[in-house]
């Protein structure tokens, strides 16, 4: 065969007999020693050029200045250490080295630090150095432990997947769970959920629900303010009062309209009242009747009990159809005045603090003892009557210190006729 380039060559002297078919054996032609020698020269530059590649070269050291073009590196055993793709992939079976600088191409199925541990890689921006992830500028942006990743700065993705569910809320929408101090002024309706946390487990529940609750629950709401207009306060009672608001003892009142009587004490007022106004209209009576014996003092008294009742009749006002503007004399009402309203068949009392005047409406037994005293109403007659200047009373001196205890006593009654002793008087005067 003609040996026509290098990897042809026998490794036996005598097999060599030409060099790309120029006779070299013995006996050759003179001419063809510079022909072979030529053609020997052409071979050497093929492999050079890589024209023609080696075999199996084998050397100490082995540099090239150039291209080391091989398609494979062996071990001398022919293991292949290192495989070289048309298109200049290399593939490498097991590869260690104190550095490398790899910059650009893809590195596949490698293992880093299988038999050593890389204590720092920096991957572009990414660097990893031990127990921290980061980038170049915030190396300890994540810190990985057992079982744990610690994440210093902010997280950014576009879905949020915990135990294989999606996390749709938007952010603002956690930030709200989790006490944002924005509120809203959106009015709940029918159907609107409310978040709440059951038990340690984060749900919705509608406000319908919550609703239904708070109607069966027996919640105490304290400092909280219930506007009764328009709406019904039901099964109040005594014990729910706020101490102070029930007054059961009317004989000492607020100057201010801020309690209210009980029924009771009411009651009891009214007959106290009427009890103390009957036995005043007695003395009175015994009073005039003494007085009887002195027409001076009689005359005093006269004017005394004239003005007595002109004071009484601007408090009790009589009967009217409608509440009165001003009293029977054409002057302002004063605080106190009373007067029976026919069209409602009740007793007022005038509020000049708040410009009204206010029902009272006596029980069917204190009416009863009203009923009593306006019997006595003849004898109060009798004593007008006595008192006319048309009768003629003798032994005036040793009267007239009766005249001036009955003068006294008809003072004191003007000066204490309050709403109530008014009341009974009046009715007792008819």
């Amino acid at each position: 065969m003609a040996k026509a380039n290098i990897t042809q060559f026998d490794a036996t002297d005598a097999n060599n007999t030409d060099i790309k078919s120029i006779d070299i054996s013995e006996g050759m032609s003179p001419a063809n020693v510079n022909n072979a020698i030529r053609a020997l020269m052409a071979t050497l530059k093929d492999m050079d050029t890589g024209a023609t590649s080696l075999t199996s070269p084998s050397g100490t050291n082995i540099t090239a200045t150039t291209a080391l073009k091989t398609p494979a590196i062996q071990f001398t055993d022919g293991d292949a250490a290192i495989s070289i793709a048309d298109g200049g992939g290399v593939t490498a079976n097991n590869f260690s080295s104190s550095g490398v600088n790899i910059d650009g191409g893809a590195i596949d199925a490698v293992t880093l630090g299988t038999n050593s541990a890389v204590t720092q890689a920096v991957i572009d921006n990414v660097n990893i150095n031990g127990s921290t992830i980061g980038h170049t500028s915030d190396t300890d942006l994540m810190t990985v432990s057992s079982g744990l990743l610690t994440v210093a700065g902010e997280v950014s993705m576009t879905t949020l997947d915990i135990g294989g569910t999606n996390v749709t809320a938007t952010a603002t929408e956690i930030n709200i769970i989790d006490g944002d101090a924005t509120v809203g002024t959106t009015t709940p309706v029918a159907g609107d959920g409310i978040v709440t946390n059951d038990n340690g487990t984060m749900r919705q529940t509608s406000v319908d629900t919550f609703d239904t609750y708070l109607s069966q629950s027996s919640k105490t709401l304290t400092n909280k303010t219930i506007d009764a207009d328009n709406n019904t306060v039901s099964n109040l009672e005594v014990d729910n009062l706020k101490s102070g608001v029930l007054d059961t003892d009317l004989a000492s009142v607020s100057s201010s309209h801020d309690t209210i009587p009980s029924a009771k004490a009411t009651k009891e007022f009214i007959e106290t009242s009427a009890t103390a106004s009957a036995n005043s209209a007695t003395a009175s009576a015994n009073s005039a009747t003494a007085s009887a014996n002195s027409a001076t003092a009689a005359s005093n008294a006269q004017a005394a009990a004239e003005a007595a009742l002109d004071t009484f009749d601007d408090r009790f006002l009589g009967v009217k159809s409608s509440n009165p503007s001003v009293d029977n004399d054409g002057n302002a009402l004063a605080d106190g005045a009373i007067y029976f309203d026919t069209t409602n068949n009740v007793m007022k009392v005038y509020d000049s603090g708040g410009s009204q005047w206010l029902q009272i409406t006596p029980s069917s037994s204190n009416q009863a003892n009203i009923n009593t005293v306006a019997a006595a109403n003849s004898n109060i007659s009798t004593i007008a009557s006595d008192l006319s200047g048309s009768n003629t009373i003798g032994t005036v001196a040793t009267n007239i210190s009766s005249v001036n205890t009955v003068a006294s006593n008809i003072g004191t009654i003007n000066t204490k006729a309050t709403v109530e002793e008014a009341t009974s008087l009046a009715i007792a005067l008819g």
